[in-house]
């Protein structure tokens, strides 16, 4: 059995048009017998196959002027030996692609015959010079000019030029904005959810290490100040204290802050994808229609777009989170101590006769300084981001700012309740507080942003792959222009249309 009869080509053999390309492209014998076709404009292209015992692919071109060409890929010698080795993967050949002339009604009738995988109606014409591009760019690759029986066969070169020509015919058109951001609600509750977890984790960060470092900054020097109840947990090892303050502060996640601080975001995000969007297409539209174009496929066009929405995002994102932050953890307080007792919320007038007025007036001091302390963050870091300024600046920058209204509040809470405790010890514990207050909050400041801005980058390129997955997706997907072919499936016969 000859390679020649396996792949149904013995009829056209000795009208055989080599695949010879010269040296540059528009020299070799092929391109001087394309210069001598009558009509070089395909209105339909096919992928037709013959076998078995086995299945050999190759591509029908039907012209405008009712000719037909033939392109066939097959090792250029055969051998029956080889054929064996091949099964198992282990050689390659010198490819013998070529494009056959069909001009006796023999060889219409064995194209007739040959089972069709693929028809592509080129509605409006197609140059024959695309085809043989993608010939071009076959023999030019060091793998894919070689026959594999396996790999670059016979199958490999038909679906090649198919997909070459449709991706050129029909190029991709760029999405609307309206478009992928309906794509992106989708998503939306997920990723509100994923960079909430984050902004939880910054704030635990900072909260955690401020406290620890106030501790080993002032070792036993508060001790006198403290109640019976207090000191009993101040004196824990710094890693129970800092159990305890963790199961507080996801405690007041899970009785609502959490959710209203996922909701915030989620409401950010949605408000500023549209403008994010908006943005990447008006200020990138022209470099990206260029890399697209310069792309076949596109799960390659991740590599496009993705650098020109980063640099939207960027832009948006710490206003995104600072914004969520200060308005999300809210601004509950605690009652004033000295409003009466009877008027407290159910939970908190169990924490006051648990704990007594010292412990309500440490949990006033660290919910108002919070509170003081992410509006005036916001207000320092809100719209200061470009593209010049680093994360860790920017950490700095809302860092400080927190700082100076965190202790501002905290002394207003300590002067507003210290008369009602009458307690001169407990004042001057918190004299030694505000005395070590900016030390602290400076090496805060150095032991968090690593973490911080860490959860920063991540959350951006997150951010990033999100809006340029979808946005892909989009592009793959685009409806705005029609494919106009019939792919037979192997089962049945059945036809796919698109």
């Amino acid at each position: 059995m000859s390679i020649e009869f396996i792949s149904g080509s013995g009829s056209l053999k000795k009208q055989r048009i080599p695949m010879d390309f010269g040296p540059s492209w528009g020299e070799g014998k092929i391109f001087d017998w394309y210069r001598a076709c009558k009509c070089t404009v395909i209105k339909k292209l096919e992928i037709r196959i013959t076998g078995p015992p086995i299945p050999h692919r190759f591509v029908v071109a039907y012209m405008a002027d009712g000719s037909i060409y033939r392109f066939d890929r097959r090792p250029l010698t055969a051998s029956s030996g080889l054929l064996s080795i091949e099964f198992i993967g282990a050689a390659h050949r010198q490819a013998g692609d070529e494009v056959s002339v069909v001009s006796t009604a023999y060889e219409q009738e064995e194209i007739h015959n040959a089972r069709q995988e693929v028809e592509l109606d080129l509605q409006n014409g197609v140059d024959l010079l695309l085809v043989l591009s993608a010939c071009h760019a076959i023999a030019q690759d060091e793998d894919a000019r070689k026959y594999a029986l396996l790999e670059y066969n016979c199958y490999f070169f038909s679906w090649t030029i198919i997909m070459i020509v449709t991706r050129r015919t029909f190029p991709i058109v760029i999405p609307s904005s309206e478009n992928i951001e309906s794509r992106l609600k989708l998503k939306l509750e997920t990723f509100a959810t994923s960079l909430t977890n984050r902004v939880v984790d910054g704030l635990l960060c900072i909260v955690l290490d401020t406290v620890s470092i106030f501790r080993l900054r002032t070792g036993e020097t508060l001790h006198k100040g403290l109640s019976k109840r207090e000191l009993a947990v101040w004196g824990l090892p710094l890693g129970a204290i800092r159990a305890i303050l963790q199961f507080g502060i996801k405690l007041r996640l899970r009785l609502g802050m959490g959710e209203r601080l996922k909701n915030r975001i989620r409401n950010q995000l949605e408000s500023r994808l549209s403008h994010v969007l908006q943005q990447v297409l008006k200020n990138h539209k022209e470099n990206i229609e260029r890399g697209v174009e310069s792309q076949l496929w596109v799960s390659s066009l991740d590599k496009i777009i993705d650098a020109p929405i980063k640099a939207e995002i960027r832009e948006v994102l710490w206003d995104t989170i600072l914004d969520a932050m200060a308005e999300g953890y809210g601004h509950s307080t605690l009652q004033e101590l000295g409003h009466g007792v009877s008027k407290f919320p159910m939970l908190h007038r169990l924490i006051l006769q648990f704990f007594g007025r010292n412990v309500m007036q440490f949990s006033l001091l660290w919910n108002e300084a919070l509170n003081a302390a992410l509006p005036a963050a916001r207000e320092a870091g809100y719209g200061r981001y470009s593209s010049g300024v680093t994360h860790e600046t920017m950490f700095d920058r809302v860092f400080e700012a927190a700082r100076e209204a965190a202790l501002r509040a905290a002394k207003d809470a300590i002067r507003r309740t210290s008369p009602i405790l009458n307690d001169y010890k407990r004042d001057d514990m918190w004299k030694l507080v505000f005395d070590v207050w900016d030390d602290v909050w400076t090496a805060t400041k150095l032991h968090a942003r690593g973490k911080v801005v860490s959860l920063i980058d991540t959350s951006l390129e997150d951010l990033v792959d999100w809006v340029t997955d979808e946005m892909v997706d989009e592009l793959g997907n685009s409806s705005i222009e029609k494919i106009k072919a019939i792919i037979q499936s192997d089962v049945g016969w059945l036809a796919s249309r698109y």
